[in-house]
């Protein structure tokens, strides 16, 4: 369920290294954002397979802006327990609605360390392919999100996409297959 949160934003640029016990997964060990993002927590003391893939920082600027989002929103959101670990960001849509720039949509990357067929056996979803890398899409009417689970580096790569349909008629599912296309392509194998 997506909760409007209103945030502090800031505009200074942050260039992050990859630490060096972590692999560099993307092309460029360097990444500049609109909004600085501090490092992942420490991962639970359980945990045999670390979350290594970090969207928050493989996932560059351009291509937050390229499916509606606004860069300057990220901020870490992640969920560590004892031996699994959801380590990710979130980015806001925002859309003027009667005068006022708010925000009306949600964008959640987590890469996670628990395996797609787990996702599965917990619950209702469809088939989903991007890009030609199958996972799952399950939706959440109630809450107006779509979450697609791919496989990734470490486990699954969760990719939530929701709207407020009080605020806004851009509808998160309407537009889950082009996001996903974009994120997908970020992802190792």
């Amino acid at each position: 369920m997506l909760a409007v949160a209103l945030a502090p934003v800031s505009c200074a640029t942050q260039t992050t290294d990859l630490p060096s016990s972590q692999p560099d997964t993307s092309s460029t060990a360097k990444q500049t954002f609109a909004a600085p993002v501090g490092g992942p927590p420490q991962q639970g003391r359980g945990t045999t397979n670390p979350v290594r893939w970090d969207p928050c920082v493989e996932v560059p600027d351009s291509t937050v802006s390229e499916i509606g989002f606004a860069p300057e929103t990220r901020e870490r959101s992640d969920a560590i327990n004892y031996d699994y670990a959801f380590i990710g960001c979130k980015f806001w849509r925002r859309e003027e609605v009667r005068g006022q720039a708010l925000q009306t949509g949600g964008l959640f990357i987590k890469s996670a360390n628990i395996s797609l067929q787990q996702i599965r056996d917990r619950e209702d979803e469809e088939e989903f392919t991007a890009n030609g890398r199958a996972g799952v899409l399950f939706r959440d009417r109630a809450a107006a999100s779509c979450t697609v689970a791919l496989p990734g580096p470490d486990g699954v790569v969760h990719i939530m996409v929701g709207s407020f349909p009080e605020l806004t008629d851009w509808d998160a599912c309407d537009h889950i297959g082009e996001i996903v296309g974009a994120v997908e392509t970020l992802i190792p194998n």
